[in-house]
């Protein structure tokens, strides 16, 4: 039981996420999944990096995780979300290991250069995902989409995995809250924007 797709402090996009308050803290969005919600794991962290802030941001997401860390009782994973350029749609960037993860290139990156740096690794996911933009495979088709989320808190999306299917896709499959200023764990509404 976790989340795989939130978000809290480091946003450069949205001011309620740039601010580095008590509820958008690393520490605190790890501590609200980890009572609030109950979860065994979770891996919140900054929607769209201040460019001149990643390793700034990054290092603070590091950090919460290794003092919220509880082998058997609740599993932190860092990552980000990456907004390929190209628009091939966005990916949710899951690092199994927080501690030597350098901070990753700019969110803005290319897909090709996404998919090059982490496609192939078993320790990083690259999860698809239904809020922002959803995969674009007709522009650009990964050679493997791994997990998809199919439903967040924007709503439900089974055309998504229907299509990965029809490319002959195998992909894990996931709901997750794409939460951006609600608490981690609690009740979310869909945002209209």
């Amino acid at each position: 039981w976790g989340d795989v797709h939130a978000h809290g402090w480091g946003d450069a996009t949205m001011h309620l996420m740039y601010l580095r308050t008590d509820k958008m803290d690393p520490l605190s969005r790890h501590q609200q999944g980890h009572w609030v919600g109950r979860f065994d794991f979770a891996s919140p962290g900054a929607m769209s990096m201040d460019p001149d802030k990643r390793e700034e941001t990054w290092e603070a997401w590091r950090e919460a995780c290794e003092q919220i860390d509880r082998p058997g009782r609740y599993v932190p994973f860092i990552g980000y979300e990456a907004h390929p350029a190209c628009g091939a749609g966005d990916r949710q960037v899951i690092f199994k290991d927080y501690k030597e993860e350098p901070a990753p290139p700019s969110m803005k990156s290319p897909m090709e250069e996404v998919e090059a740096t982490y496609g192939s690794r078993d320790d990083v996911l690259l999860e698809v995902h239904i809020g922002g933009q959803p995969p674009k495979w007709d522009a650009y088709r990964p050679e493997q989409e791994r997990f998809l989320e199919i439903c967040s808190g924007f709503g439900c999306a089974e055309w998504l995995l229907q299509e990965a299917l029809r490319l002959g896709y195998k992909p894990g499959v996931c709901a997750a809250s794409d939460l951006h200023v609600g608490l981690m764990g609690g009740p979310r509404a869909v945002e209209p924007f």
